[in-house]
């Protein structure tokens, strides 16, 4: 999980990009070579664009001073129902159990859907933190002892690239309202974070998710990575397990957190505008461990003479 340490420790690894703007909505995360892996990437509420039926704003200030990230997106709706666009790209084609979690405030249980590139909107009812403050993780609960709402929404399969994420809140009441830092887009299952990562100046992150059955990949792994869209000043970082990783270093055998970043600028505090990664275990080919069995059986009985 990404932490001032961990990012301290990933100075070396992280380069400043000067690079001509392109017309790209923001920097592009591809990740390769980790087939079988559950991959995932976050989208910031500050991509977010007001639709219809609302008046949406975006806020630089924390939520009643909750411990979060201090970038949300708050929108107050006068009929009940409205619709925000944000950007993102896969950083893999993701599979048909790919599922979109909000890290969001609802002042009660609702139906929210969403749709990928104008397709066929999915729903279900997400009742999230309902006291107004945005919480520093994510949370799911009964409002009012009905609908008890979902953790996630389905999305189904996803492409490669970038996309365009319509998030529809809809229902029949006035006055409502709701306000969101981000969504995590998770192809497999994952173990939500469940504190926030403290960066000082006011700034707070999501940590990276964990897996509940990290999937295995067997043989040698060594990730590739293609990253477009950046523009000057932008600072992209590899960290694996937390701590900074060298693109184009075989990884060993094991559990796995590899976690890709895109922040503003220099500083560890300044905005994190792309944010992908994957989880998976490695095991090494049967011949390759039947060889460090064998050779471990040869040391031994050398020892012994």
């Amino acid at each position: 999980m990404i932490g001032k340490a961990t990012l301290a420790a990933a100075t070396l690894m992280v380069c400043s990009v000067f690079a001509a703007s392109t017309a790209m909505a923001g920097p592009v995360i591809t990740i390769g070579g980790l087939d079988g892996a559950e991959h995932w990437t976050w989208i910031e509420a500050e991509d977010a664009i007001g639709g219809t039926g609302s008046t949406g704003v975006y806020n630089s200030l924390s939520i009643s001073g909750a411990p979060n990230n201090a970038d949300y997106y708050s929108q107050e709706t006068s009929i009940g129902s409205g619709n925000v666009q944000l950007t993102f790209a896969a950083p893999v084609n993701m599979s048909a159990d790919t599922k979109i979690y909000m890290r969001a405030s609802i002042e009660r249980s609702r139906r929210i859907a969403f749709s990928v590139d104008g397709g066929a909107a999915v729903s279900d009812h997400m009742a999230i933190q309902p006291s107004g403050s945005l919480p520093s993780q994510f949370l799911v609960q009964s409002v009012n002892g009905s609908n008890p709402g979902s953790a996630a929404v389905n999305l189904g399969v996803v492409s490669q690239g970038e996309h365009t994420l319509t998030v529809t809140k809809g229902d029949s009441l006035t006055l409502n309202w709701w306000r969101f830092d981000g969504f995590l887009i998770y192809d497999g299952t994952p173990v939500l974070p469940t504190a926030p990562v403290d960066l000082g100046i006011g700034r707070v992150w999501l940590p990276n998710p964990t897996s509940a059955a990290s999937p295995v990949i067997t043989g040698s792994v060594t990730p590739t990575f293609d990253i477009s869209g950046l523009a000057e000043g932008n600072r992209v970082g590899y960290l694996l397990d937390g701590e900074a990783y060298t693109p184009g270093t075989k990884i060993s055998a094991g559990d796995h957190q590899l976690v890709v970043y895109v922040l503003e600028n220099v500083s560890d505090s300044s905005d994190r505008i792309a944010f992908s990664g994957a989880n998976f275990t490695v095991v090494p080919e049967p011949a390759t461990i039947g060889l460090l069995v064998a050779g471990g059986c040869l040391l031994a009985a050398r020892n012994k003479r």
